[in-house]
């Protein structure tokens, strides 16, 4: 969802594209960032809240994208919560977890309860790829940029959960006694 992959301004027919099921989902996406990256963000909405449970993994990425990136708020968490615990794709859990990584700084009256979430899918994720992406997440959340950030390998070959995720830096979120 680069924007070296959707240059330029959006055009009249990125309007149609989105409720063209024959079109490619990547342009679809691509018609929904265009427009979104126009300053369409609020006229997308409905878009984006029913790509949520669209059949193509790239869609609901996207709109997880415009929902929280582009027009993020408390509201909007809970489908954000549900397609992290519940998409049957990694790579959208992933972005899932990324974004509400990402907004966990923004909304300081719910950090806590992204946080929950975030650990609570780490602990019960059985992709190996997803939990490595979700334990990125949250380190980034928990941790800023610096040399002393634990760097995790280049893939999920070797990734051991039990091993490699600090669970002492998760305590405060994890379990029925976090809070």
């Amino acid at each position: 969802m680069s924007s070296e992959r959707h240059p330029g301004k959006s055009r009249p027919e990125d309007w149609d594209l989105l409720a063209d099921e024959s079109a490619a989902p990547h342009d679809r996406e691509g018609a929904m960032l265009r427009l979104c990256a126009d300053g369409h963000a609020t006229r997308l909405i409905p878009h984006a809240e029913a790509w949520l449970g669209h059949p193509a993994p790239l869609l609901r990425e996207a709109a997880l994208t415009v929902l929280l990136l582009w027009r993020g708020s408390p509201e909007r968490l809970p489908p954000a919560f549900a397609i992290l615990h519940g998409d049957p794709h990694w790579r959208v859990r992933i972005s899932a977890a990324a974004l509400l990584g990402g907004l966990s700084g923004s909304f300081p009256e719910t950090r806590d309860e992204i946080l929950r979430h975030l650990v609570m899918q780490l602990e019960a994720d059985e992709d190996e790829d997803a939990q490595m992406g979700i334990y990125e997440a949250l380190l980034k959340a928990l941790i800023p940029e610096r040399a002393d950030r634990p760097k995790l390998p280049g893939d999920a070959r070797g990734w051991d959960r039990a091993r490699d995720v600090d669970w002492s830096l998760l305590a405060p979120w994890r379990g029925p006694t976090a809070g």
